[in-house]
């Protein structure tokens, strides 16, 4: 018995296709169907796109974004704070006098 959808042999009064998944009808009173050649028999190899230039152009005047690393963001609000600790200290001490 042979599955009207991809060809292939299935088990007598099986009800779905184990290859394609497709349901098999029971009347089946046409010719059998010729197994379909497998794609890697025919000589047929997927292309390699990876090789090949993108299909689009990239734009020169883009505008690239780079991400700052955290431990810059973490140093300079540090420094923020040690900076304004000490002008402060120096403001009040300052007036004070």
């Amino acid at each position: 018995m042979f599955c009207t959808h991809c060809g292939r042999q299935i088990e007598e009064g099986a009800k779905f296709c184990t290859h394609c998944g497709a349901r098999v009808e029971q009347a089946n009173a046409g010719p059998r169907p010729e197994p379909v050649a497998q794609a890697a028999s025919a000589g047929w190899e997927q292309p390699n796109t990876m090789d090949e230039e993108p299909p689009y152009e990239e734009d020169p005047d883009a505008v690239i974004i780079k991400r700052t690393p955290a431990w810059k963001i973490i140093l300079v609000g540090v420094l923020d704070v040690v900076l304004l600790g000490v002008v402060g200290a120096e403001a009040f001490f300052l007036f004070l006098a």
